[in-house]
């Protein structure tokens, strides 16, 4: 009997610990642009979100530099969460960037445990000349992620490759290294 009571203790610690560290959060990003030669670029989003404990959440919430409440933006999630485009808003960064802040779900349905929202849109200009910047993860989120993965396809071949990672005006090396193939 007290082999099952201790059981039935560490089985409930266990669980609360569980429960406790369910934060919602970003569990992995990956982007992936496509730079055209006139430096326009196609881009797709997988976002792997963990809602965790929270009951008051309808979906996802994404800011956007460079984007318009005019721009197509296609999103849907293969975990079946609610993916249409709520609302698109004009949004402008700490910098002073201008973009949208877009919401992604259902108003009347809340969602929680892990999703994934896949996003496609494009931008006017990602390449000015012969610099390409791009802030392919950004800062308008948030939650945490705790990990990004980010791809770049060009039609030329890149030179003095550079990322850097933090807040804004980091001056942060990535930590991983930068491969081109």
């Amino acid at each position: 009997m007290l082999i099952g009571a201790g059981g039935l203790v560490l089985g409930g610690a266990t669980a609360i610990a569980a429960f406790g560290y369910n934060e919602e959060r970003i569990e992995q990003l990956w982007v992936g642009a496509a730079i055209q030669p006139d430096g326009t670029a196609s881009l797709r989003e997988v976002v792997d979100y963990q809602f965790g404990n929270t009951l008051d959440r309808h979906g996802l919430l994404r800011r956007i530099p460079g984007l318009t409440p005019q721009s197509p933006v296609a999103v849907s999630s293969p975990t079946g969460a609610p993916d249409a485009v709520d609302s698109m808003s004009p949004y402008t960064f700490d910098g002073g960037e201008q973009g949208v802040e877009i919401r992604v779900g259902d108003a009347a349905r809340n969602v929680s445990g892990a999703h994934r929202y896949v996003l496609g849109y494009d931008l006017a200009t990602l390449a000015e000349g012969e610099a390409i910047a791009w802030d392919a993860v950004g800062t308008g989120w948030e939650v945490p992620i705790e990990e990004a993965e980010v791809h770049l396809v060009a039609p030329w071949a890149l030179e003095d490759l550079g990322c850097l990672q933090g807040p804004p005006r980091s001056e942060e090396p990535c930590e991983d290294e930068l491969e081109q193939v």
